[in-house]
């Protein structure tokens, strides 16, 4: 995590706390809200990754709804299997 400066570790909070307050407070399925939850952890836990991340425009917004709604799916699945 050596090239994690506070620059972007505070970019990623930033960004971080738009997508919580902004983009999940507008997901209407619960099940999405939880596996946004999920994703949210996986990103804290590799924050050293995201050190070049930009904020998102609109269509990068469309592509995250998707990787939010795969995540539910394959929490889904998983629960079915248990």
């Amino acid at each position: 995590m050596g090239r994690f400066t506070k620059a972007s570790r505070d970019g990623f909070q930033g960004n971080l706390t738009i997508l919580r307050t902004d983009y999940k407070e507008a997901l209407k399925d619960k099940d999405r809200k939880e596996a946004f939850d999920k994703l949210v952890d996986a990103w804290c836990s590799e924050q050293g990754a995201l050190t070049y991340a930009e904020s998102l425009n609109t269509m990068e917004y469309i592509l995250f709804t998707s990787v939010v709604d795969n995540r539910r799916l394959l929490d889904d699945i998983k629960n079915r299997l248990k």
